[in-house]
């Protein structure tokens, strides 16, 4: 039984998340043959800076 971890931008609609989980989730059937109810999956919502990328200003990141 597979977990899968998926970390997002907000601002995703339910509609979007859904579209995504159910995908990967048919691609591990396909792969792994796991049983159909076996669906282990964490979503992740990250807040976008001001320039859409996720995560924080350290000094390290090049400028966009």
């Amino acid at each position: 039984m597979p977990l899968l971890q998926f970390d997002v931008i907000q601002g995703r609609s339910e509609s979007e998340l859904r579209t995504l989980l159910d995908a990967a989730h048919r691609a591990v059937l396909t792969a792994f043959k796991v049983p159909e109810r076996d669906r282990y999956q964490i979503v992740q919502e990250k807040q976008a800076l001001s320039d859409g990328v996720p995560g924080y200003r350290t000094g390290i990141q090049p400028e966009r």
